[in-house]
């Protein structure tokens, strides 16, 4: 182990190097093009006209936003998106089953319809809730969500679509890190196996910790600008944030329950989902400080107004 690596080995290294700096990045731009799935997990289900016009008339709200929005649902409890406005196929919105249905009874007859996963960007353990049971069939009881919701959640997404910001990012560290890791890895072959290997050993783990806690952070501050953004215009959308957050929350603990997650592998005892970046709890604590703003602006223009 301690000889010198030959010069074909140093090559065939050096090959799967720069196949690991183009891995991810290749995958998520194929993933956000359509051509692979990533084991995303779509609902057949009509979308209603109504949530079709609703989307619609939040992109007419956004005047920049002038390209095609396809309308699915997911078994997340949140909504999930693929694409952007920026490519070719236009975005996908996949609105969470509570945002498209009214009651129960327009709720598809299938046996696992919410899922619910762990921490972690890369890895990370999902659970699905069967909903046949006397339990798992009545966790939307009373918690579907109101128009004002579904449009902040909507208007949320859409803001979304328009910011590369959610591909560029991790692109960029990704190439960052695996870089500095290949050639840290290339400039260490000339002292031997054992240093150069040893040095792999090291540096794989710690560049993926960084990553994970880098992308957390970054989605952390992400998310909260949506809020922010899709809040901005109006009280209506900091009320619909509110109902939605406050829902979300509740049918959490019901699904805590009925998995049994006593432990909050999956949900905490306040009903944050503890694979959030940007948790329900943290959020609403965001909102009701911009309400006050919101509020303090709106009495500080009427008092001026009033001189």
């Amino acid at each position: 182990m301690s000889q010198l690596m030959s010069r074909w080995e140093k090559k065939a290294l050096q090959m799967a190097a720069i196949i690991g700096i183009g891995t991810y990045p290749t995958a998520l731009l194929a993933f956000h093009n359509g051509l692979i799935d990533f084991g995303r997990r779509a609902i057949v289900y009509n979308v209603s006209d109504e949530i079709v016009d609703m989307v619609e008339s939040e992109l007419d709200k956004l005047k920049s936003l002038l390209m095609k929005a396809n309308i699915a649902v997911t078994d997340s409890l949140d909504p999930e998106w693929r694409g952007g406005f920026y490519f070719r196929n236009g975005f996908e919105l996949l609105l969470p089953l509570r945002a498209v249905a009214k009651n129960l009874s327009e709720l598809p007859k299938m046996k696992q319809i919410v899922n619910v996963k762990t921490n972690g960007f890369l890895l990370g353990k999902k659970k699905f809730l069967d909903t046949t049971t006397d339990i798992g069939k009545h966790i939307f009881d009373d918690y579907f969500l109101s128009e004002a919701a579904r449009r902040f959640l909507i208007r949320r997404e859409l803001i979304r679509a328009n910011s590369r910001q959610f591909i560029l990012v991790p692109v960029f560290m990704w190439i960052l890190l695996s870089s500095i890791v290949c050639l840290s890895f290339i400039c260490l072959m000339r002292y031997g196996r054992i240093v150069s290997y040893g040095s792999l050993a090291v540096l794989i783990p710690l560049a993926a910790v960084f990553f994970q806690n880098a992308m957390r952070n970054f989605f952390s501050q992400s998310e909260m600008m949506l809020d922010y953004d899709a809040c901005a215009d109006s009280p209506e959308y900091v009320e619909g944030a509110r109902q939605y957050l406050n829902s979300s929350a509740a049918t959490n603990l019901r699904i805590r329950n009925a998995i049994g997650d006593l432990e909050s592998e999956f949900i905490a005892a306040n009903g944050d989902s503890v694979g959030d970046s940007w948790p329900y709890s943290k959020r609403l604590k965001a909102l009701q400080k911009l309400a006050a703003e919101q509020s303090q602006k709106k009495n500080s223009t009427t008092n001026n107004s009033h001189e």
